[in-house]
């Protein structure tokens, strides 16, 4: 009887696999190379298939009470941050250990959660890691203090996310256009935000990643299309940047902030600091 179930469950395993390799050929084959694996040196193998955590079968996850959470509206966080790292996602997207999630679509925690306020409170309250990267893990995070700003600071925030969506954009659509225009496969650290650039910048930053001279005519394109596709961009930084200004000073009332806690913030504040004061 034993021996009948165990042959069944191969049976029913190897169909499975030929599924899978059916439907997902790309992925199984990169899947099955690291299937099972003696490492360099060791004695016991590895490998998928030699995890602990995984599902019925080698090539799944385990069980998790919380999968459907990730198909919902969401804010993802980052384990290890350099600087403020919350972000609003919608389209059911997974993420690996190294990111949480909070089941949230409140925009005006999302605000919190990015605002000097909070990478100041955390930079005192939060483990540091390597090169002052701090670690917000989920048993912290669910005690911060959390005082939500007035209504319409989400309204903000929603504004925020949608010319964050167009910046990107706007970036690969530039890139796109450099690669097919001018042969640029790396455009280097200043054409990853072009919207920081005026016209020159931009033309210098492209003579620099072309590693040759541009001719007249070539200036004259770059020029064409900084003003048509980067300066809109250029022109949403800076309303960007006005809105999270008017973002901080929300989210500053709403832990009851006065100015002169507000300026003391900003003389004690850590590195890495989001954000600008108000200034004049």
């Amino acid at each position: 009887m034993f021996n009948k179930y165990y042959q069944d469950e191969l049976t029913y395993l190897r169909e499975l696999g030929r599924e899978f390799a059916a439907a997902y050929p790309a992925l199984f084959a990169h899947m099955k190379a690291f299937e099972s694996f003696v490492p360099p040196g060791g004695k016991a193998p590895a490998g998928l298939r030699h995890r602990q955590d995984h599902g019925r079968y080698w090539w799944e996850l385990r069980p998790c009470a919380y999968y459907e959470l990730f198909e919902r509206t969401k804010i993802l966080y980052q384990e290890i941050q350099y600087y403020p790292s919350y972000t609003f996602e919608q389209d059911g997207m997974y993420t690996n250990n190294k990111v949480f999630l909070l089941p949230s679509s409140d925009l005006a925690l999302l605000s919190v959660m990015n605002s000097p306020l909070m990478w100041w409170h955390n930079w005192r309250s939060l483990p540091h890691m390597k090169d002052e990267a701090l670690s917000p893990m989920g048993v912290l995070v669910e005690a911060l203090p959390i005082a939500l700003p007035q209504s319409d600071t989400a309204a903000l925030v929603e504004r925020l996310v949608e010319i964050a969506s167009s910046r990107r954009g706007t970036t690969a659509a530039v890139a796109d256009w450099l690669r097919h225009e001018f042969g640029i496969e790396r455009a280097g650290q200043l054409l990853e935000a072009p919207e920081r650039l005026d016209a020159d910048a931009f033309i210098a930053a492209v003579r620099k990643a072309r590693h040759g001279h541009l001719t007249a005519a070539e200036i004259g394109r770059l020029k064409r299309e900084h003003e048509e596709t980067v300066e809109p961009a250029r022109l949403a930084a800076a309303e960007a940047a006005a809105l999270e200004r008017r973002i901080s000073d929300h989210v500053n009332a709403a832990y009851g902030l006065t100015p002169e806690d507000v300026a003391l913030m900003w003389r004690t504040a850590p590195p890495r600091m989001p954000g600008a004061p108000k200034t004049g």
